[in-house]
């Protein structure tokens, strides 16, 4: 998150360079390359992240609130 924050400053201070004559056009587009590349890599992060904790929440023999909604129904029949 702190990344692509950093890289959103980057490409605003790049765009403001490039609007008062400062840097070249080349500047920005390298600046909207790294937020998009950053932004990628933290949606990539977060999916793993979750697919880790689905992991994990199997392996302690997850899946518990199905067994617990078949057995009320079952009960209830």
């Amino acid at each position: 998150m702190r990344t692509v924050e950093a890289n959103r400053v980057s490409l605003q201070l790049a765009m403001e360079s490039y609007r008062k004559g400062i840097t070249p056009f080349v500047n920005v587009l390298d600046a909207e390359r790294q937020l998009a590349q950053t932004r990628e890599q933290l949606a990539q992060s977060t999916v793993n992240v979750t697919t880790n904790l689905i992991a994990v929440y199997k392996s302690l023999g997850g899946g518990w609130e199905g067994d617990v909604a078949a057995t009320a129904q079952n009960a209830a029949n």
